[in-house]
């Protein structure tokens, strides 16, 4: 064992302070702080029970409870017709529905009955899956014991690759601070017990003046692996971590917390995948959460690759964190002052000095994350100054990198970050095609509210109609518009939207344009200034908003290829509200493909880049075009922060895009000569269903 004492130069604490005592005043505030929000809340709590009490004992409330009940049961009726007529646009009607129930009837049989019994007689509860064996979709642990899971067959691909190359010698680093010394025996322990031998673990004490804890690291001597620096004086986590790092000799870098623990297999995976792609800068892997005796895994992140657009909210890389030691040194190894977020932060500065093609996912869990009091992985309110490191962290990557943007707390969700860029120009001019279906005057009522809640965008409108050559529409138009400032005017429909499109395209070139193919009623504030803020950046191809159902539901937004003829809208059907799986719903972040039904791009200085495939004759030619930009390394952005809805059932997305009975058929057929052989979708999770709803995958192997 390699036993070093570190001074306290680089803490960033001033000379004067004792860190003990300063430590100790601090935590003395923040316990009479906290006490002090615990009781202002506890007297609003006590204050509303008492007004619902009163309320509910008034002799108003009891004379009206014989209208009131009546009333109750026709809302929820009300909702669940609605839900029914949902249902029926989602799946395509009566005859789509029975003809999918009755092919997984006969796909799988009894099982299917069974598990249809199954969530009848639960009221929902337990919504079995076949292979599932009874158990709930969405069951972690049972679906984590299953045998021949994914992480088996990587370690067993694992074995295979290190035969064939020098194993790489990874680093462990743990910086510790008054750690519960039986949880760090047991995130060391995790790491002595693995199937892959080539490691060391340097372990930095941040002057935690514990003898049990010395006595303890320096019993580890007997291994060289082991490596140890005592800090004379606290520096936090960020000096901590640099003791660490100032003792690693490997290839690589692995960051692991005093109280968390890997999978057996981690690093020989992690190993593999060094071998396979040795260009890699930054691995990541998925990652769960355990209680504090490990007996129970739960909150599982089945994380997309890299997802550029959602890492500016999210420290989606965060845990299994493995960075490529030369270049981790080069930028300087952690930052103090970003505490809390200092792997963000590194994470931030090591992506560029490598680029997104640099950074690899592993699609397994191999971290497991404790969940114990005061920590983030626990509650993200334990740790508020990590928050608000990740947002310096975020502007700083932003300032470095020339993008001009404001970043801020994401609305609902403290812990994540939203950044809103700069307007390229002043009130850019967007072009908007509309190709939405329903009678003239349906459509210019939609223009006109999208038009009034435009923000700082100036428009003009493109009107696809059938017989727009025609006297009568044209006056129609006219008198519909009377007495407005929209710039708009009927086309002719050319025979298909991208040939509309293209034509479109063709007449005097605008900053942005916008292809409005719903029917919407209703719209966000700014909407589709904040489509183009994003659309603006250079690294775009087509943005997308979120759109929502009459019912309020999330519907259209990012689609998932999820298997060879299935595409699915993302998080279709969560409730308002609802931030979905990680907080992914709510946020920004890139897909391969894009709702078409609206989008917006800016104008390309390659005009293929522009231009629509005219072999596709549906919306399928706006699903071409995603891919073809995604493929040309362009990122197709959802942006949930611009939002629309409609009630109009033709606007509804298909839970199936594929399976839509609309589509020509030659839509189908050049499609799946061009995309056919795409499999697994960047964007969502190997571990997860096919079914695109974020479930698990039971599907034997997966």
């Amino acid at each position: 064992m390699t036993r070093q004492n570190t001074p306290a130069s680089g803490t960033g604490m001033p000379p004067s302070a004792s860190p003990d005592t300063a430590s100790s005043q601090q935590a003395m505030r923040d316990l009479v702080s906290a006490q002090e929000r615990i009781q202002r809340l506890q007297d609003e709590v006590d204050s509303l029970k008492k007004q619902l009490h009163d309320f509910q004992n008034s002799t108003s409330w009891k004379l009206t409870a014989v209208f009131r009940h009546p009333l109750t049961r026709l809302v929820n009726l009300k909702r669940s017709v609605q839900l029914f007529k949902v249902e029926l646009a989602n799946r395509g009607g009566i005859g789509a529905i029975l003809a999918e129930q009755l092919q997984s009837l006969r796909v799988h049989k009894l099982e299917y009955v069974k598990n249809l019994v199954r969530y009848l007689t639960s009221n929902g509860h337990t919504d079995a899956v076949p292979g599932s064996g009874g158990r709930d979709k969405n069951d972690y642990n049972a679906w984590a014991e299953r045998p021949h899971s994914l992480v088996q067959r990587l370690a067993a691909d694992a074995d295979q690759r290190l035969a064939q190359g020098t194993p790489p010698k990874i680093s462990v680093l743990i910086p510790t601070y008054k750690p519960p010394l039986h949880l760090l025996k047991e995130a060391i322990e995790s790491i002595a017990g693995q199937s892959y031998s080539n490691w060391e673990i340097c372990i930095a004490d941040d002057a935690s003046n514990d003898p049990a804890l010395v006595a303890y690291l320096d019993g580890l001597a007997h291994d060289p692996r082991y490596k140890v620096a005592y800090r004379e004086k606290n520096g936090h986590i960020s000096a901590c971590s640099n003791s660490a790092l100032a003792l690693a000799t490997g290839d690589f870098v692995l960051l692991l917390d005093q109280d968390d623990i890997v999978p057996q297999h981690a690093l020989k995976i992690v190993a593999a995948a060094i071998l396979t792609r040795p260009d890699a800068k930054i691995i990541y892997s998925d990652e769960d959460r355990m209680n504090e005796d490990a007996s129970e895994h739960f909150g599982v992140y089945f994380k997309p690759d890299f997802n550029y657009e959602l890492f500016l909210c999210q420290n989606m890389i965060s845990h299994l964190g493995v960075y490529q030691r030369a270049t981790m040194v080069e930028v300087g190894g952690f930052r103090v002052g970003l505490e809390g977020s200092q792997d963000y932060d590194l994470a931030l500065r090591v992506l560029e000095q490598s680029g997104p093609g640099q950074v690899l996912h592993i699609p397994c869990v191999l971290y497991h994350w404790r969940a114990i009091k005061g920590s983030t992985a626990l509650d993200h309110s334990e740790k508020s100054y990590a928050s608000t490191a990740g947002l310096r962290a975020v502007e700083d990557h932003l300032a470095r990198t020339a993008q001009k943007a404001t970043v801020g707390t994401a609305p609902g969700m403290k812990f994540f970050n939203r950044v809103r860029y700069d307007l390229v120009q002043t009130e850019p001019l967007v072009r908007v095609l509309v190709q939405s279906p329903g009678p003239l005057a349906s459509i210019v009522q939609m223009v006109q509210r999208l038009h009034a809640r435009r923000g700082a965008v100036r428009c003009t409108y493109l009107i696809c109609a059938h017989d727009a050559d025609a006297a009568g529409p044209a006056v129609e138009l006219a008198g519909l518009l009377a007495g407005s400032d929209i710039d708009a005017r009927l086309i002719a429909d050319a025979g298909g939207l991208a040939r509309n499109h293209n034509l479109a395209l063709a007449q005097q070139p605008a900053d942005f344009y916008a292809f409005v193919n719903g029917l919407f009623d209703d719209c966000s504030e700014d909407w589709l200034e904040e489509l183009v803020r994003v659309a603006g950046q250079e690294r775009a191809g087509l943005v997308a908003p979120r759109v929502r159902n009459p019912i309020g539901q999330l519907d259209h937004g990012g689609v998932l290829l999820t298997a060879p003829g299935r595409a699915v809208y993302a998080f279709k059907g969560l409730e308002k509200g609802d931030p979905g799986p990680a907080g992914r719903a709510a946020l920004p972040q890139r897909f391969c493909a894009l709702s078409p039904a609206l989008l917006v791009m800016r104008h390309q200085q390659d005009p293929e880049l522009n231009r629509l495939d005219e072999g596709f004759s549906s919306e399928f030619a706006l699903l071409d075009k995603c891919l073809a930009l995604h493929e040309r390394g362009l990122s197709n952005s959802w942006m949930p922060y611009s939002e629309l809805a409609y009630s109009d059932p033709r606007s509804a997305g298909r839970f199936n895009l594929f399976a839509d009975r609309r589509l020509p058929r030659k839509d189908l057929a050049r499609w799946k000569d061009k995309w056919g052989t795409r499999t697994q979708d960047a964007f969502y999770n190997p571990n997860l269903s096919a079914q695109g709803d974020f479930s698990l995958n039971w599907a034997p192997g997966g």
